[in-house]
């Protein structure tokens, strides 16, 4: 537990961060990881994937603002974008895209190992009208992904589907 102190930054501290967190945010990446594994708490990406399947873009905001370190906020304002793709919410997707100005062809590595942006990933969980937004907002459909570009990708999971 963090001791406390009457500075007001320390009880902010306190009330924003579980001890997981107050490691990593101290840069105790092993402390951090022995917390997680021994307490086993769902990952900050979990939590936060959570929070976007509310569509809430007021808590996901306050969920990011608690962090304190600008470079995990626009990190997890990234991997925010790319949730907001696979859950097909053009709330949040517009929200990262306008709050963060993240580059609407940010490209980010895939669990099967293939590069994919926002409009492949919208397009592989089969999120049409969240695709449809991208390339309303100036999305490359001709970004490679695993399977070619978007409509190489669009036709191999329209296929099978069927």
């Amino acid at each position: 537990m963090v001791p406390a102190a009457s500075t007001s930054s320390t009880q902010l501290i306190q009330k924003a961060f579980n001890a997981y967190e107050y490691a990593h945010e101290l840069k105790r990446n092993n402390l951090a990881d022995i917390i997680r594994q021994r307490s086993r708490l769902p990952s900050l990406k979990q939590r936060f994937a959570r929070i976007l399947q509310c569509n809430d873009v007021r808590r996901c905001d306050t969920f990011i603002q608690r962090l304190r370190n600008e470079t995990r906020q626009r990190s997890l304002a990234k991997d925010g974008l790319f949730f907001a793709a696979q859950f097909g919410s053009i709330r949040l997707l517009d929200y990262f895209l306008t709050h963060w100005k993240i580059d609407i062809n940010t490209q980010q590595q895939s669990n099967d190992n293939f590069i994919t942006t926002p409009l492949l990933t919208a397009i592989t969980y089969n999120q049409s009208e969240a695709a449809k937004f991208l390339l309303f907002r100036h999305a490359d459909p001709s970004v490679k992904g695993q399977y070619d570009n978007a409509l190489v990708t669009a036709f191999h999971y329209q296929s099978s589907n069927d």
